[in-house]
């Protein structure tokens, strides 16, 4: 799949790499504008590895942002070298942050003081950008495209409110979730420069699928979660599977191509559980309380399978903040 030259350069008309805009939701990680105070929580990491079954085992987890205050949100770069994340900072808003595995060293790489950022994702093939959620001043929260470092970017259209996203693997377009009454699941092509509602009360949880699409969550009033597909060329959402308990996020798993899936990870109840694609029931892998883990909500892991980012609440702060 490639980002089209067309498709990136009518991005960058807009003062500097402007992207889509969004608004984020209110939930229990990220606050409606504007936010009473962030709840703590903090990013554990452990590697993943996988014997000839195809079933997953956890090594051990290490509190990778362990500090007072909210880390969330983590999403993997390519190389599965790092991780981006938000993280609160000391004016009580959020930045974007990087991780690197193998240092331990966490860097701040999108600052922008006195507002705040949130959902960090690599664009498809633009290897020196990240899209974010910026929450501003006034309160409207919209979704930016831009370089590393740099704050003075603007976005081509408003979509306020909307709340989380993905994009498709071609780059020619993003699903995003919207706020309203009800809430809706909308498709923006590039192409034709045109948004449509394809899904209505969708969940927070999105996540491109390989060779084009996305796989999207869906409350229900029981608390229970169901998995949708849906391809953005036609708009059509087809149902795959129920999330367990009452899990509303979940991760989708990469084969070793690249091309497919393996499964899914959700959490529910203080354990970890997979789903082996084409199967129907999910098998618990792990007691996260084990692992030091509480109240798991945001899972993540890397593009080659090897690493597994959880959000749990702050634990005991063992080094300051």
């Amino acid at each position: 799949m490639r980002l089209r030259s067309a498709r990136f350069a009518l991005i960058a008309t807009a003062s500097l790499y402007a992207a889509t805009a969004f608004a984020q939701s209110a939930d229990e990680d990220v606050e409606e504008a504007p936010p009473p105070g962030l709840p703590g929580m903090d990013i554990y990491l452990a590697p993943l590895t996988w014997d000839e079954a195809g079933a997953p085992s956890l090594g051990e987890f290490a509190n990778a942002t362990d500090r007072a205050g909210y880390d969330n949100q983590p999403f993997f770069d390519r190389d599965a070298a790092a991780f981006f994340y938000s993280a609160e900072t000391d004016d009580g808003t959020t930045d974007i942050f990087r991780y690197d595995i193998e240092t331990g060293e966490r860097q701040a790489v999108i600052v922008t003081p006195g507002v705040g950022e949130y959902s960090p994702q690599r664009p498809p093939n633009a290897e020196e950008h990240v899209t974010v959620v910026r929450q501003d001043e006034e309160g409207v929260q919209n979704v930016y495209i831009s370089a590393p470092l740099e704050a003075a970017y603007t976005p081509v259209l408003d979509l306020d409110p909307v709340g989380y996203y993905a994009w498709d693997e071609s780059g020619g377009a993003i699903v995003m979730f919207v706020l309203g009454e009800p809430m809706t699941l909308q498709s923006f092509d590039f192409d034709t420069l045109e948004t449509s509602t394809v899904f209505e009360n969708p969940g927070r949880s999105i996540h491109a699928l390989p060779g084009g699409g996305v796989m999207f969550s869906a409350p229900r009033e029981d608390a229970s979660a169901a998995v949708y597909s849906l391809t953005v060329d036609d708009g059509e959402s087809e149902y795959l599977f129920d999330l367990p308990g009452e899990a509303q996020d979940f991760a989708l798993v990469r084969n070793d191509d690249g091309d497919g899936l393996t499964g899914a990870f959700a959490a529910d109840a203080g354990a970890l559980y997979f789903l082996p694609a084409g199967e129907a029931e999910w098998r618990e892998v792990a007691e996260l309380s084990a692992h030091g883990i509480e109240s798991a909500t945001r899972i993540a892991v890397s593009a080659d399978a090897s690493w597994i980012a959880i959000v749990g609440a702050d634990a005991e702060i063992t080094e300051a903040p």
